[in-house]
C-alpha cells in the first residue's frame, strides 16, 4: 500500500529571511548593555548564518572590509604561533567571535534605512545608559572607591562602551540630514535639540 502523500510544506516569502536576519543582528547589536545575553543572541546569528544566508553572502562594496578584517585575523592566528608562550596567547583568540558581529553586518545590513535605524537606536540606548550613570553619580558615586559604573560590572567596560555611541552621535550630527528631509523611524534624531541633548548626557 502506498505511503499517504504529505502536503508540501508552504515556503517562506522571499523576504522572510531577510527580515529575521535584520531582527536577529539588531537584537544582538542593541542588547550590548547586557553582554552575556549578545554574546547568545550573536552565537544563535552565527549558528543561523547558513539557513538565512543572502545571495550573494557579501555584496561587492562588503569584500574589501571583510578581506581586511580576515586579514588581521590571519595576523592575529600568526601572532599566537609565535609567541613564546602560544596557551597563554590563544586566549585573544576570543576575539574571533566578536568579529562575526563585524562580518554579520556586512552580510546582513543592506540600505541606507537599516542602517540608520541601528545606528540611531544604538545611540538612544546609549543616552539611557548614560542617563543611569548620571543617576548614580546623583546617588554619590564617582569617588575612587565608588566609580560609576552604569548597568555594568567595571567603570571601564561602561567607559568602552559609551565611547562608540559618543562617536557614532557625533559624525551623526556632523551628517545630519536638512529639514524636511529626515524620514523614517529615527528621524527624531535629526532634530538639534534631541541629538545635542544625547550627546550631553553621553559625554
Amino acid at each position: 500500500m502506498p505511503a499517504p502523500s504529505t502536503l508540501p510544506s508552504a515556503p517562506l516569502p522571499v523576504a522572510a529571511p531577510a527580515r529575521w536576519r535584520f531582527a536577529l543582528y539588531a537584537a544582538h547589536l542593541l542588547s550590548g548593555f547586557a553582554i552575556a545575553i549578545s554574546n547568545v543572541l550573536l552565537a544563535l546569528a552565527v549558528l543561523a548564518f547558513p539557513a538565512l544566508r543572502s545571495r550573494p553572502a557579501l555584496p561587492a562594496t562588503a569584500r574589501r572590509p571583510a578581506l581586511a578584517a580576515a586579514f588581521y585575523l590571519l595576523a592575529l592566528g600568526a601572532a599566537i604561533l609565535a609567541s613564546p608562550e602560544p596557551l597563554k596567547s590563544a586566549r585573544a583568540l576570543s576575539e574571533v567571535f566578536s568579529f562575526a558581529t563585524f562580518f554579520l553586518a556586512l552580510a546582513w545590513v543592506r540600505g541606507e534605512r537599516q542602517v540608520r535605524f541601528l545606528l540611531d537606536a544604538a545611540i538612544l540606548i546609549g543616552a539611557l545608559l548614560a542617563l543611569s550613570g548620571l543617576a548614580q553619580l546623583a546617588a554619590g558615586y564617582g569617588d575612587l572607591e565608588r566609580r560609576i559604573r552604569g548597568p555594568f560590572s567595571h567603570y571601564m567596560t561602561f567607559a568602552g562602551c559609551l565611547l562608540p555611541f559618543d562617536l557614532v552621535l557625533i559624525a551623526r550630527l556632523l551628517t545630519r540630514r536638512p529639514d524636511g528631509g529626515a524620514t523614517g523611524p529615527t528621524a527624531w534624531l535629526d532634530r538639534p535639540l534631541v541629538a545635542w541633548t544625547a550627546l550631553a548626557a553621553i559625554n
